[in-house]
């Protein structure tokens, strides 16, 4: 989606029809890496919960101690996006929102691949309405993966 903004020129991009018919709007986010180098791209994912009027950033490989977040950086331009298109279309959403990094997410280990397991696991416990914990940490990447695999073959 952030291509599609950023080819568009205008910062906006086309809601989708029903958009606002949903209290809780997830935007996944991939973050392709200039480098070009295999595995360095990161996925993260930004939460809009209508109703609390607040979005959430989760980052599954949150930067560490004084090193700057950069993902967050296009987190605030889809929300920036979802503002303005918004603002455009007249659609009922929350607008001038800061974006929240959240901190209480699963994390990864800084050399891993596992940024879209995380993610995936995050999105489904928006969809089953449970607490998204840090607990479930790198030791359950490979269950979050199982349960990924095991949902798509039923």
């Amino acid at each position: 989606m952030l291509d599609s903004i950023r080819m568009r020129g205008d910062g906006m991009f086309d809601p989708p029809a029903d958009m606002c018919s949903y209290d809780i709007l997830i935007f996944p986010i991939l973050h392709i890496s200039a480098n070009d180098r295999r595995g360095s791209d990161h996925w993260t994912v930004l939460v809009l919960e209508k109703s609390e009027g607040d979005y959430k950033f989760y980052n599954p490989l949150i930067a560490r101690s004084n090193i700057n977040d950069s993902y967050i950086q296009d987190a605030n331009l889809l929300k920036d996006a979802v503002d303005k298109t918004g603002r455009y279309h007249k659609l009922d959403l929350p607008y001038d929102e800061k974006v929240v990094l959240m901190n209480n997410v699963p994390q990864q280990k800084s050399d891993s691949v596992n940024c879209g397991v995380v993610v995936c696991y995050i999105v489904r416990q928006y969809f089953e309405n449970k607490i998204i914990t840090k607990a479930q940490g790198v030791k359950d990447i490979p269950n979050m993966r199982k349960e990924i695999v095991e949902t798509l073959l039923e």
